[in-house]
This record gives C-alpha cells, sequence and structure tokens, in this order.
C-alpha cells in the first residue's frame, strides 16, 4: 500500500475515508466519504495540496480514481491508499510487473 506523509498535527486522533483522482504526482479531487467530520472540509484541502508517487510517466495525462484513509494525529497526518481490489486491481497488477 503507498502511503503519503502530510505536513499538518492535530490535537488528539481522527480518520476519515476519501475517494481521490489522482493525476501525475499529486490528487487532482478529493472527495470525503465516512468518518470523522472535520475532515469533511479540512482533509479535502490538505490531500488536494499533498504530493503523492504513482507509476505514471512523464508528461502522462492518466487520471486514476482510488481509495484511501487520511489519518491524524499529534505527530502527523498521512493518507494510505487502499489496495485496488478485483478485476481492476488485477490488471494493473499485472500491467505493472
Amino acid at each position: 500500500m503507498c502511503t503519503t506523509k502530510l505536513p499538518t498535527t492535530i490535537n488528539g486522533t481522527a480518520s476519515a475515508d476519501f475517494e481521490v483522482i489522482v493525476a501525475g504526482r499529486k490528487i487532482d479531487q478529493a472527495n470525503f466519504s465516512q468518518g470523522h467530520e472535520m475532515f469533511r472540509h479540512l482533509g479535502v484541502s490538505l490531500l488536494e495540496k499533498a504530493s503523492v508517487e504513482e507509476p505514471f510517466p512523464s508528461g502522462s495525462t492518466v487520471r486514476l480514481i482510488r481509495s484511501g484513509k487520511l489519518s491524524c494525529s499529534d505527530r502527523g497526518c498521512s493518507f494510505v491508499f487502499y489496495p485496488l481490489s478485483g478485476t481492476l486491481g488485477t490488471a494493473v497488477q499485472q500491467s505493472l510487473n
């Protein structure tokens, strides 16, 4: 699973699930799915400023829809992409090998 570290901290701990569109090395769009309500707007802002590592060639116009969990604490925040599942996950994994 791919993890993206974010330079933000909060008091306490909280998490939320998001659907994101990844384009190049950034999250182009983030949509709150479920979880702690403070992330409904804060999480979208954090994720859309994040830099991610995705296997795209330089100059690619590919956009991927992915989901994952944003988790924050007083030690920092991170976004963990959920593994691809089903036929799509198998096809993507095979194309990366």
